[in-house]
């Protein structure tokens, strides 16, 4: 919403005249801000940028901001960026700006041989995206109702959440899963493994998760009675939880479609072959799913297309180059923490070594 303001401040000054505005940061690296950096460019001029990174600005209140101000009607050469560090406000550098394009790359504003380091990337390497399809995790905006810890069954439990969805004499047809009230016993058959992205590390998750799947093989949600009449453990958990469930998208939900999952995307994409990541990194961890028929949430995936080496990929996608990559593309948070989100990894330069 930050960003009608723009507009609004523009159309309210001479021209000629300056606005400076301090926003959330996110405008200056995300998708959504493309169009408002291309209009600045295209239509006034851009006359400094002030980033705070991630340092805090406003107390009690947790936001990454900068400072931009703008020339109604002139002419964008180049931009300045200065750097706040939480002290200080130090110069920049200038962003690497594509006239012809100037929403085609991120506002940042790297040193002289950190530029030189992206274009060599840029140059040798192929955009992630072209190479791989990226999906994120499974939606069920209540994961609390819909996946649950599988309770261990025994000393020779297997290691393998898919293997203990298979029938086994100890339980038969269902599985037991822990719940804050006890365990509770769900039928095998409307449950799928399932990892969560951002714990993993070195390709283990030490906690093994089940999900309520209550879609066909296509993605198509099951109806209501054929839940009830075929997993009534599994529906009378999802009615006990109706309310929650409802409550969903600020108590919007379609109440015909109440035991679906919060949002359609990824339901049939999260399984198979794939490496994962969380949102979130201090450093790049992408991690081979170790069950390619469990599905995932709480990250991405990334998912060679044919002819595509995964251990070379993964490999890549663990190197300096994406931890470089990151720190000069990506949206910043505290703690060195940086954004692995789709639309900061889909344009990391794959090397060619990957690609042979």
């Amino acid at each position: 919403m930050y960003l009608v303001f723009y507009e609004l401040g523009l159309g309210l000054v001479r021209e000629g005249g300056t606005v400076g505005f301090i926003t959330p940061s996110s405008w200056l690296r995300s998708d959504s801000g493309s169009l408002l950096r291309n209009h600045l460019v295209q239509s006034h001029g851009v006359r400094k940028i002030i980033d705070c990174g991630e340092h805090q600005i406003f107390p009690e209140v947790t936001t990454y901001t900068a400072i931009a101000v703008i020339e109604k009607c002139g002419k964008t050469e180049y931009i300045p960026v200065e750097r706040y560090d939480g002290l200080t406000v130090a110069d920049g550098g200038s962003v690497m700006l594509d006239k012809e394009n100037p929403s085609k790359h991120w506002w940042i504003a790297p040193t002289d041989d950190d530029k030189d380091r992206m274009l060599t990337l840029a140059e040798h390497g192929t955009p992630l995206v072209e190479i791989a399809d990226i999906h994120v995790g499974i939606q069920t905006l209540a994961d609390g109702v819909f996946i649950r810890p599988v309770a261990e069954a025994d000393a020779n439990q297997p290691q393998s959440t898919r293997r203990l969805l298979e029938s086994s004499p100890a339980y038969g047809s269902h599985l037991p899963c822990r719940t804050n009230e006890g365990t509770i016993m769900l039928e095998r058959w409307i449950l799928r493994p399932i990892v969560k992205a951002s714990v993993l590390k070195e390709g283990q998750d030490r906690v093994q998760r089940a999900i309520i799947f209550p879609y066909d093989n296509k993605g198509k949600l099951l109806r209501e009675s054929y839940i009830a009449n075929n997993a009534p453990a599994a529906y009378e958990w999802l009615l006990s939880h109706k309310d929650r469930l409802l409550s969903r998208d600020k108590g919007r939900f379609d109440p015909a479609r109440w035991y679906a999952f919060g949002r359609h995307a990824s339901i049939t994409s999260s399984f198979g072959p794939k490496i994962l990541t969380s949102g979130m990194n201090r450093h790049p961890n992408f991690q081979l799913c170790p069950d390619p028929d469990a599905t995932f949430y709480s990250g991405y995936c990334v998912k060679p297309k044919p002819g595509i080496d995964p251990k070379k990929l993964l490999a890549a996608l663990n190197s300096d180059d994406m931890d470089f990559f990151i720190r000069h593309t990506s949206r910043p948070y505290q703690g060195g923490w940086m954004s692995y989100a789709k639309s900061f990894i889909k344009d990391f330069p794959v090397p060619q070594s990957v690609l042979e």
